[in-house]
């Protein structure tokens, strides 16, 4: 990203977080010998943990610190690349976009099979992709009561018209919703996700992503090691600069229905179509009179 057009302006902020075993004790001894050479950057703020925090709680703290100075944030992992434009585009699009209440997050990635957007440069999505995304404070402070109730969630898994939404627009995300209701758990991506299509809130992308993602290696917290879904060799935009003066593309076209209809599903046919099956069979199920009982079943065995 030093390379990116306006990183000179820029506050790179670091959190390194303690090993929380022996097993990433030389990882983290890697990046702590690489961080003092970082260059090209307006400034590098680095925080030294003394004590595991975790990803989530790494990211809570860097959140607070930024809310101190700035009315924006970008986020990235460490398995992200960019391309040369991806701050010039974050900026502009953070500047742009402050007071459109219907775009909640702007993204740097875009799928492969979405990027033919006719003439537009950017366009709106529901997908919510965290692979080097800008969010607003004060966008994010509206989202909180309905990121913070677990209940809507559940909600959205049982009711037919609300489930119906997702399971026609992401069936993918109908099922991960459900394990993640079922599991107790909180996966923000797909939590966002679910609130665009609910709500009718969109993330901004690229036509061309700015972005390309080698988290599939293996070696992340949340991603394993998966071709099905390796986008390490993805082509990204090596341009220096990003043009907002066409205007944004729509969301609801063929190629974008299609492309996140599609999205996360096996790239063998018969096992997409398994896929696309179980997601519409859990909906059957948990959207269907006897659903209550269902459940009530499952919590007793």
């Amino acid at each position: 990203m030093s390379r990116c057009k306006h990183a000179d302006k820029t506050e790179l902020i670091i959190g390194l977080d303690y090993p929380p075993s022996e097993v990433y004790e030389e990882g983290f001894r890697q990046i702590k010998s690489y961080i003092p050479i970082i260059e090209g950057f307006g400034k590098v703020t680095v925080f030294e943990h003394t004590a595991n925090l975790g990803p989530g709680g790494n990211m809570r703290f860097l959140i607070d610190y930024c809310k101190k100075f700035y009315g924006a944030f970008i986020v990235t992992e460490d398995d992200n690349v960019f391309s040369p434009s991806f701050l010039d585009y974050m900026n502009q699009a953070l500047d742009l976009f402050w007071d459109n209440e219907r775009i909640i997050t702007v993204s740097g990635y875009n799928d492969e099979a979405a990027y033919n957007q006719g003439k537009f440069t950017c366009y709106l999505s529901k997908d919510n992709c965290a692979w080097g995304i800008g969010h607003w404070f004060h966008k994010e402070e509206q989202l909180k009561t309905i990121l913070g109730n677990f209940d809507f969630f559940k909600h959205v898994v049982y009711s037919r018209n609300e489930a119906r939404k997702i399971l026609t627009t992401y069936p993918v995300l109908y099922s991960m919703l459900n394990d993640m209701v079922l599991e107790e758990l909180r996966w923000g991506d797909v939590m966002r996700t679910t609130v665009n299509i609910v709500k009718e809130t969109f993330q901004l992308k690229p036509a061309i992503s700015l972005v390309r993602n080698c988290g599939y290696d293996g070696s992340g917290v949340n991603c394993g090691l998966n071709d099905n879904f390796n986008r390490s060799h993805q082509l990204i935009s090596n341009s220096f600069s990003f043009d907002f003066s066409i205007g944004v593309g729509p969301f609801d076209t063929e190629i974008n229905r299609h492309t996140l209809y599609y999205y996360n599903l096996p790239k063998d046919t018969n096992d997409a179509e398994k896929t696309l099956a179980h997601c519409k069979r859990l909906y059957c199920i948990n959207t269907s009179p006897f659903a209550f009982l269902y459940r009530l079943f499952r919590k007793r065995h």
